[in-house]
């Protein structure tokens, strides 16, 4: 019931050590604001059509950074679409996706 869920709950909450039952380590991924911050000092001197991949910073190694790069810079691309900076076009889906200044 659910008396039975909100006792249990409580219960495992109000226990001493409860703090340190799981730890989640931080790690420095790469944000939508730095990558609105790049792509937009890379747009003031590229007028051409570039694929959204060739301008993605790649970080070793390191899985998890790399894939935060990738949706944090197509989401970066996204928003400065909508504020007017850039273009995007896409000839067909799942085709690669291209970018250029809006001059």
């Amino acid at each position: 019931t659910l008396f039975d869920l909100l006792k249990t709950y409580t219960n495992i909450v109000a226990q001493p050590d409860f703090d340190n039952l799981l730890k989640i380590d931080l790690s420095d991924l790469y944000s939508v604001d730095e990558a609105i911050v790049r792509l937009k000092e890379i747009f003031l001197n590229l007028n051409d059509w570039t694929n959204l991949m060739n301008l993605i910073p790649k970080f070793g190694v390191n899985k998890i950074i790399n894939k935060s790069s990738v949706s944090s810079n197509f989401v970066a691309s996204l928003e400065l679409v909508k504020n007017g900076f850039i273009e995007v076009k896409q000839d067909k889906s799942f085709d690669e996706i291209y970018v250029r200044s809006k001059n």
